[in-house]
């Protein structure tokens, strides 16, 4: 232990651990009265780590085992490009990207493809993509691990809170749905370079190999990054991940037949970056488990299997703790986490009739996300505040939706309004598909209260149960669950919710047989 940097006696202190079978980690006691910042390595520490000694920060081990984690879970597609929404859109050929149809974003079509199996995590990374004689709408970027794009609706990366753009056809970058004017415009042959340094938290891109800035700073990242972009119908370009520095048949370019630059980049990546194709490269490795006791400086015969793995299903559960992602109407809702450990979800609606739904936590015949646990599913919704509007029957419906669910919040369609989505609603309906029961206000909801939502295995499928205080059934319905279905809630501007998954206590005791849906 060190005081100020100090690694020297008498200002170190050397403990010396004997006997730990299963490991150690860090811990901090403290009174009411002390306040302290924690940093484990994922910001930069405030004194340099002692060189030599082999030493390494807590984040580096921890975001080597989620990278680990994501590469077994993906690793039929590490380091290929995979087509994530709008599939039907999609022609992939290698490190090509094609879309020969022709549409318009929220017409025919907004597909998203991103790099399979790859989770950054720290450090500075670069790839390149180059326009193959098109030059038509595209939104070039980042996404995280929470990115839900929605291809009919018009919405890909850059248009959610969890995916960064550059766009060079309308010289404008893209955030949370938001684009402002930025960089310089692409043409039919440009090459983009998309500059991500984790450890900063900065984005940048150059364009034909000239730099053109930082385009966001301080960024928010839930798990890491990966290469990503949604394109507008047609569209062909070629990625870049980079390779040895050489002009083998390899490092040619498929589109030109020309020998690539330093590193297997037409362009070299600024001095401290490294090529994405690195960490491809790293992620193919992690097959097994002694790739990943060499990564974070483990003796084999020091561990055992059951430690890591037992340790890194804990971080798997860190990182894909559940969040709300708005499905319609992004600009007219705002997402909120707080409380002590941020697991206090709330979206605030504040124009027309947005859906929020949980991002990343699909429930399939085999339970949620595959997991076979439990089959019995329960989470909460608090009104926090609603709004009564003109020509709106109803203000807030709670349910679920599939997958092909698509609202339209300018236009009022929402869970229950559309096509694959379930719900009752503030005034006692049920709703399927359009299709709602007679109001019965008897087993409505209002501002304050909390309806309880229980989903059960059912031979025909689920049979979801909604309940208010006192255990008072508000509504059941069966689901068609399909490619899956997940929690969703539509709201009128004006209306604000709580949505609890179990990351905080419940307001009703969970009935036996259930479990939190953030299980």
């Amino acid at each position: 232990m060190t005081l100020n940097g100090e690694w020297t006696v008498p200002r170190s202190r050397h403990l010396v651990f004997s006997n730990v079978p299963r490991g150690i980690y860090p811990v901090v006691s403290f009174d009411s009265n002390f306040v302290f910042k924690l940093n484990m390595g994922n910001n930069t520490l405030a004194y340099p780590l002692p060189r030599p000694g082999g030493f390494r920060s807590v984040w580096h081990w921890v975001s080597t085992a989620r990278e680990f984690i994501y590469a077994q879970a993906n690793r039929t597609v590490v380091g290929k490009l995979i087509a994530i929404d709008g599939s039907a859109f999609i022609q992939l050929e290698g490190m090509i990207y094609r879309q020969e149809s022709r549409g318009s974003i929220g017409g025919f079509g907004f597909p998203s493809i991103a790099l399979g199996g790859i989770l950054l995590t720290r450090g500075k990374w670069y790839y390149e993509t180059k326009l193959l004689g098109v030059d038509n709408v595209a939104q070039i970027g980042w996404a995280d691990l929470c990115f839900e794009p929605h291809s009919s609706a018009g919405e890909g990366v850059g248009d959610d809170l969890h995916s960064w753009a550059y766009d060079g056809n309308r010289v404008l970058r893209w955030y949370k749905a938001h684009s402002e004017t930025w960089g310089k415009r692409w043409h039919s042959d440009s090459i983009v370079g998309c500059l991500a340094d984790l450890d900063a938290r900065v984005l940048s891109f150059t364009l034909d190999g000239q730099p053109l800035g930082i385009c966001y700073s301080n960024i928010s990242i839930v798990g890491g990054l990966r290469p990503a972009m949604t394109a507008s119908l047609p569209w062909a370009s070629e990625f870049n991940f980079g390779g040895e520095e050489s002009d083998t048949e390899e490092n040619m370019s498929s589109s030109t037949g020309k020998a690539r630059k330093t590193g297997g980049f037409w362009y070299p990546p600024p001095a401290g970056y490294r090529g994405v194709g690195e960490a491809i490269r790293l992620h193919q490795r992690y097959h097994d488990l002694n790739s990943v006791f060499h990564a974070l400086k483990v003796d084999p015969a020091d561990a055992e299997a059951d430690d890591i793995l037992s340790i890194s299903q804990s971080i798997k559960h860190t990182s894909t703790q559940i969040a709300l992602h708005v499905r319609s109407g992004h600009t007219d809702c705002i997402i909120e986490s707080y409380g002590d450990s941020g697991r206090e979800l709330s979206a605030h609606a504040n124009f027309n009739y947005p859906t929020v739904t949980a991002s990343r936590c699909w429930l399939t015949k085999n339970g949620i996300n595959g997991s076979e646990e439990g089959g019995k599913y329960y989470f909460e919704v608090t009104i926090l505040s609603t709004q009564t509007r003109p020509l709106r029957i109803n203000n807030i419906a709670i349910g679920f939706v599939g997958k092909s669910f698509d609202g339209i919040s300018n236009k009022g369609i929402g869970v229950g309004d559309a096509q694959c989505s379930w719900a009752v609603d503030n005034i006692g309906r049920k709703g399927f598909q359009g299709e709602w029961s007679e109001e019965d206000k008897d087993l409505g909801f209002g501002a304050k209260d909390t309806v309880g939502v229980l989903v059960s295995r059912d031979e025909g499928g689920y049979m979801a149960k909604w309940v208010g205080a006192r255990g008072k059934v508000l509504g059941e319905m069966l689901l068609s669950i399909g490619a899956g279905i997940t929690p969703a809630v539509s709201l009128v501007g004006g209306s604000k919710v709580k949505i609890n998954f179990g990351g905080t206590k419940f307001v009703y005791t969970v009935p036996e047989g259930y479990v939190p849906w953030e299980i």
